[in-house]
C-alpha cells in the first residue's frame, strides 16, 4: 500500500451539531458546521486531515496551508480567493474564524480536495465521501 493511500472516508455532519461521524465512529469537533449567507462553512483542519492532507497554519499573515498528495491549497482568512495547485480560484464564502477555528464554504475544500457532497435539507446534515 502507497505511504500516502487513504482509504475510501465517509464524513456525516450536522449543522449546529459538533458531532461528526467518520466511517461509523463519532468524533468531537471543536467548531460544527455553521451557514452564513445561504453558505455551509466546515472545519478547515478536521476536513483536511480525515482525508489525510497535511495542514499549517502561518498566525502572521492569517494563512493555512493544505497539502495532498500533489495538490496544495492556499487560503487567508478574510479573503475570498484561493490558491489551487497555484492557480486563484474565487470562492463563496472567504474563510473566517468561529472559536478559534478556521472555517471554509464545504464545497470548496471537499471538492478541491477530490471528494463528492450531499446535503439533506430535511436534517440539515451533509455527507462528504472520499473515494480512496
Amino acid at each position: 500500500m502507497p505511504v500516502n493511500f487513504i482509504p475510501k472516508t465517509k464524513i456525516v455532519l450536522q449543522i449546529g451539531n459538533s458531532v461528526a461521524v467518520i466511517n461509523e465512529k463519532t468524533t468531537k469537533l471543536d467548531s460544527p458546521p455553521i451557514i452564513i449567507k445561504d453558505r455551509t462553512l466546515v472545519p478547515l483542519r478536521f476536513i483536511s486531515e480525515a482525508f489525510g492532507a497535511k495542514v499549517e497554519w502561518n498566525p502572521v499573515f492569517r494563512l493555512v496551508f493544505i497539502k495532498m498528495g500533489e495538490k496544495e491549497i492556499i487560503v487567508q482568512i478574510g479573503t475570498p480567493y484561493a490558491s489551487v495547485s497555484g492557480k486563484k480560484v474565487l470562492l463563496d464564502s472567504p474563510p473566517l474564524i468561529v472559536k478559534g477555528r478556521t472555517m471554509v464554504p464545504l464545497r470548496f475544500i471537499a471538492e478541491t480536495l477530490g471528494a463528492e457532497v450531499t446535503w439533506d435539507e430535511a436534517t440539515k446534515s451533509i455527507t462528504i465521501i472520499y473515494p480512496g
